[in-house]
């Protein structure tokens, strides 16, 4: 499940590079099973620096990126002038969170992928 919600983050700011000036995204990250399982896994990965580290920062990042989407969708919620900026703004954050994401995500999917073998299960079901 790790790395499913891995490949959906990977997918959602990869998306979020391509929202078009004056436009945005309503799309939170998930981090519901980074949350529950890093405790579980963090015996069996705690010798893997590496991965542990790549897997702190991704969900210490992703809580950023999701409390800084809930502000600007309550601020979109109330009418104001500025809200262009307010767009701009909030579609600068996710650009550089996500240029800084992607890749730490690609790093953290290929040391689960090298390190327990597991494969994308959405490139095999495409083939």
């Amino acid at each position: 499940m790790l790395l499913i919600e891995l490949l959906l983050n990977k997918d959602h700011l990869e998306e979020s590079l391509k929202v078009e000036p004056e436009h945005y995204s309503l799309t939170r990250l998930d981090v519901s099973v980074l949350e529950r399982l890093l405790v579980d896994l963090y015996s069996i990965v705690l010798e893997d620096q590496e991965l542990t580290q790549s897997l702190l920062t991704l969900r210490t990042q992703i809580r950023l990126i999701n409390n800084e989407t809930d502000i600007f969708n309550s601020r979109l919620a109330f009418p104001t002038t500025g809200q262009a900026q307010i767009v701009r703004d909030h579609d600068k954050f996710l650009k550089q969170k996500a240029a800084f994401l992607l890749p730490l995500v690609e790093k953290a999917l290929g040391l689960i992928e090298k390190r327990f073998g597991l494969r994308d299960p959405f490139a095999l079901a495409s083939k």
